[in-house]
């Protein structure tokens, strides 16, 4: 492969890479919400602030607890 071709595939990868692990984190929070925990222990378990676990919640339509 050129220079310019392998720049491309690592930044896709690279790319890939970051998706997959929001994707990781968008489950555990729907797996840990579903099983009843509480905010406080998704936000330890994904390292996501507490705004971004709600605003996650409210957009697959679920109501965190205020």
């Amino acid at each position: 492969m050129c220079n310019l071709s392998e720049g491309i595939f690592e930044k896709g990868r690279s790319e890939g890479e970051v998706i997959g692990r929001d994707k990781e984190k968008q489950d555990t929070v729907l797996r840990l919400f579903r099983k009843g925990r509480d905010l406080s222990a998704i936000v330890d378990a994904t390292d996501w602030t507490l705004d971004q676990v709600k605003k996650f919640l409210r957009s697959k339509n679920l109501q965190p607890a205020q």
